[in-house]
């Protein structure tokens, strides 16, 4: 088994309700899964002022699927409603 931490944070709609629905699809895929405690904080970042605040947390959880852990959790957020990121950082290279 190897130990795993993927971050959780959401700051839009229901942040709370898309935790549960995040830790229970999590806990499909992951053993001995445990979450911490959520915390709101502050947008961090240019052009992210008039965002709302973000709640945010970890999931700890075991596996022995390393590999496909990256796909399950992009399942995870698509099935959620998250769809393709825009970065509003500038980037130099």
């Amino acid at each position: 088994m190897t130990t795993v931490a993927i971050a959780l944070g959401a700051n839009l709609g229901n942040r709370r309700a898309a935790f549960d629905f995040a830790v229970d699809q999590l806990s499909r895929v992951l053993s001995n899964l445990a979450i911490s405690d959520f915390i709101e904080t502050e947008p961090e970042g240019d052009g992210l002022q008039d965002q709302p605040l973000y709640l945010n947390g970890v999931a700890v959880g075991e596996t022995t699927q390393t590999w496909s852990l990256a796909g399950n959790v992009l399942t995870v957020e698509s099935t959620g409603g998250r769809g393709p990121q825009k970065r509003v950082y500038k980037k130099t290279t």
